[in-house]
C-alpha cells in the first residue's frame, strides 16, 4: 500500500524552535490521547491483515505532559525514522508517517522475524543519543507485541537517574519540568553534533536538515 509521504520541507532546529511556542499552546486531553491509541491500534491490525507474515514496527515519541508535539519531539521522530530506515538488516518499508498533535506515529513493515527485529529496535533505543525518548514497538504477524521481557532484555532506564523507568514513573520521582529540560538538553546536544559534522564535511556552516511529516 502507498505510504503517507513526508513533506520535502527542510527546517533547521532554530526554525522549529521558533514555531514550537505555537505548537506548545495546543495541549491535548486524556480523551484525545486515548482515542489516538485506539486509532493506532486499528491501523496496526489493518496493516497486519493486509500484509500477512510481515513484522510491524511502530514508532512513537516519549514526551511527558499534555503537549506531545514540539521542536524537540520532531527532532526525535526524525532521528528514530532515520535509524530504522538506514538499518541494513531491518530493510523496513515505511507504510505511514503521521505528525499529530497527540504525538508522532510511524508504521513500518519488514520481512525480518519479530525476535531479530526487536533486537535491532531495542539496540536503537538503548544506544542512540535520543533513543530513550523513542518508543519503538515490534508486533508479530499475529498482532502480539514483542516485549523486552519476552526477549530477555533489561527494562528501559530512567532518563534522569538510570533506574527502572517504570518505578520512577509510578513514584513520580522526577518532575515533568525536569524531564522536559533533560529532553531538550539531549536534543540540542545531538543536533549541535550533527551540525558540527556537516560543517567538517562541507567546510561551510550548516544547520541540520529536518523533515516534517504531513498531518493526516
Amino acid at each position: 500500500m502507498a505510504a503517507d509521504r513526508a513533506n520535502p520541507a527542510i527546517r533547521s532546529h532554530s526554525q522549529l524552535t521558533a514555531t514550537s511556542a505555537k505548537m506548545e499552546s495546543q495541549q491535548i486531553s486524556l480523551t484525545e490521547l486515548l482515542d489516538s491509541r485506539d486509532r493506532r491500534r486499528d491501523m496496526q491490525l489493518r496493516l497486519l491483515q493486509e500484509n500477512p507474515g510481515k513484522t510491524l514496527v511502530v514508532v512513537t515519541i516519549v514526551i511527558p505532559g499534555n503537549v506531545k508535539r514540539n521542536a524537540d519531539s520532531e527532532a526525535i521522530a526524525n532521528a528514530a525514522c532515520e535509524s530504522i530506515e538506514n538499518d541494513s538488516m531491518l530493510k523496513a518499508h515505511c507504510e505511514a508517517k503521521k505528525d499529530l498533535m497527540t504525538g508522532f506515529e510511524a508504521f513500518y513493515l519488514t520481512d525480518l522475524n519479530p525476535e531479530d527485529t526487536k533486537e535491532i529496535t531495542s539496540m536503537i533505543e538503548d544506544t542512540h543519543p535520543l533513543g530513550r525518548m523513542m518508543d519503538i514497538d515490534v508486533i508479530d504477524s499475529g498482532g502480539n507485541q514483542v516485549s523486552r521481557a519476552r526477549q530477555g532484555q533489561r527494562t528501559r532506564r530512567c532518563l534522569l537517574c538510570g533506574n527502572d523507568a517504570r518505578v520512577c514513573m509510578r513514584a513520580f520521582t522526577h518532575s515533568q519540568e525536569e524531564l522536559l529540560a533533560e529532553i531538550h538538553r539531549r536534543v540540542s546536544l545531538w543536533l549541535s553534533g550533527r551540525a558540527g559534522k556537516t560543517c567538517q564535511a562541507t567546510g561551510h556552516p550548516s544547520s541540520p536538515l529536518m523533515t516534517s511529516a504531513d498531518e493526516p
